[in-house]
């Protein structure tokens, strides 16, 4: 399978035209589906894939990417991060401490209530009831019925917390501003900071494994552990625009993408990369894989 068909790259037009989900009789209709910025995605299995974005807007394909369906719309706040249960339920979360839940593959959300009102940026479940979210301020959110109820933790940090990864219910990390990276061991009772050596923002976050992870930020900013974040080591810059999402797949192959229309892949670990042309005019938020 090609590279093309395996990775689908998310991204924020900055010319974007942008228009609400009333109940007129206006539809889109270039760029198709539709022309909101889209900031995360899953893929809920080898075919469907679900993306969140700009002013509550959720589109699903059931084919991967040959197809898209705009989903009903229950919230017009952006929504910034999604992540799913089961291959049926999911969260999604936004501005404003907003959460929102599907129990139908993203074509119908319920809003459910937040502990914070400040804008969250990242969910992520680490088993079907076990699930975080993370957020501006050093909010950091946990449910243990997954995602009927929330409750706020104590990070320890005021700055703003952008992407959040966990290998079990027990084990993760989230980045964010001025270099934090911020690891727990038991469940969110406790947040240490690491050392990245780093003051960059930091935007993406991704575990392998409980030892081997991968951060990406600000100025080309990638940084790669392999025990777990007692050490990181920052990995030669091929790009010098904001990177706002980095996936790899194993721990040779990776990709990472941000502003501007370039993105870069390595089949080494990070110790080189080789950079790609994009298309996507205002960069690349996430990247997908489909398995």
């Amino acid at each position: 399978m090609s590279m093309k068909k395996q990775f689908l790259l998310l991204s924020f037009a900055l010319c974007t035209v942008y228009v609400s989900f009333s109940a007129n009789p206006w539809r889109w209709q270039n760029p198709l589906p539709q022309g909101n910025g889209l900031f995360a995605g899953k893929v809920i299995d080898a075919q469907t894939y679900v993306s969140v974005g700009a002013y509550g807007t959720v589109i699903r394909s059931a084919n991967q990417g040959a197809d898209w369906s705009i989903c009903s719309p229950v919230v017009y706040e952006f929504l910034y991060g999604v992540d799913f249960k089961s291959s049926t339920s999911g969260t999604a979360v936004g501005e404003k401490g907003l959460i929102i839940n599907t129990t139908d593959q993203g074509a119908h959300w319920t809003q459910v209530a937040s502990p914070v009102s400040a804008g969250l940026w990242s969910v992520r479940y680490a088993d079907a009831s076990t699930g975080y979210a993370c957020g501006e301020g050093g909010a950091i959110l946990k449910t243990t019925n997954g995602g009927v109820s929330w409750s706020a933790q104590v990070s320890g940090t005021g700055n703003h917390l952008f992407s959040i990864w966990f290998v079990d219910a027990q084990t993760g990390w989230v980045v964010g501003d001025n270099g934090a990276i911020l690891k727990t061991t038991n469940g969110g009772v406790t947040w240490v900071s690491q050392t990245s050596g780093t003051t960059k923002m930091l935007r993406s976050v991704q575990f392998l494994d409980a030892q081997n992870g991968f951060v990406a930020g600000y100025s080309g900013t990638v940084l790669k552990t392999t025990n777990g974040g007692t050490t990181w080591t920052e990995l030669p810059h091929y790009l010098g625009s904001n990177l706002f999402s980095v996936y790899f797949i194993d721990p040779n192959t990776g990709f990472a993408g941000g502003s501007g229309e370039n993105f870069i892949s390595t089949t080494d670990g990070g110790a080189t990369w080789v950079v790609h042309q994009g298309a996507a005019e205002g960069g690349c938020w996430t990247m997908i894989s489909f398995s």
